[in-house]
């Protein structure tokens, strides 16, 4: 069966890029006078839970403090995540989260095959949009058919609503869903998709700081 759409997952398939939403976080918290600090390990136990808002709402709850502070600290979520993403989206613009080997050569080759390609992540549009530029070129969304972020994945824990956007926009195309993550070759094969699932026996490289 001839592939006539592509649709990729970003965190691990474009690139590997957890480490620096690891330093971003960690940033963050030192940004908002917050005494965190996720290890590496905690960090692969925390990426479990899909969206950053969600992980640090769930490290809240985590915390062995009274009712109180807890509810301030789920008001500051959105603030904290909003400096986090700003931090993340730095180092992308700095160069430090290159695309994986071989992902440029793919979207090439999709390009003159004349395949759809689009991406369907929980992770926020203007991360999407600098790797993409930085890797790309300015003009780098003009490359996708539809680009489905987090904005749009509204129930971010079972991720459907992310693919469900994202294929809307491809009609009734059968093609291979790329996910680096466990959820994404699930469902992309209840979809009756094909899926090429990448496996990453270090997701985050604790030697690595930005």
């Amino acid at each position: 069966m001839k592939i006539k759409a592509l649709i990729l997952d970003v965190d691990g398939t474009l690139a590997d890029t957890e480490e620096a939403h690891r330093c971003a976080f960690n940033r963050a918290f030192e940004q908002h006078k917050l005494a965190w600090h996720w290890s590496a390990d905690e960090y692969v136990r925390l990426l479990k839970i899909t969206g950053g808002k969600e992980r640090i709402g769930a490290y809240v709850d985590s915390l062995p403090i009274d009712a109180a502070e807890r509810g301030e600290l789920h008001a500051q979520i959105p603030a904290i995540h909003a400096t986090k993403t700003e931090n993340y989206t730095q180092l992308v613009r700095e160069g430090l989260v290159p695309f994986r080997e071989g992902v440029t050569l793919l979207l090439d080759e999709a390009e003159r095959a004349g395949v759809s390609v689009s991406i369907a992540t929980t992770t926020s549009f203007s991360n999407i949009e600098a790797l993409l530029q930085v890797n790309l070129g300015r003009d780098a969304l003009a490359n996708f058919s539809v680009i489905g972020a987090a904005e749009q994945a509204r129930r971010k824990k079972t991720g459907a609503r992310r693919l469900r956007v994202c294929t809307q926009g491809i009609a009734r195309m059968r093609g291979g869903l790329r996910c680096h993550r466990g959820f994404g070759q699930r469902f992309g094969g209840r979809q009756g998709r094909r899926t090429i699932y990448g496996y990453h026996p270090e997701p985050v490289d604790a030697r690595r700081e930005f």
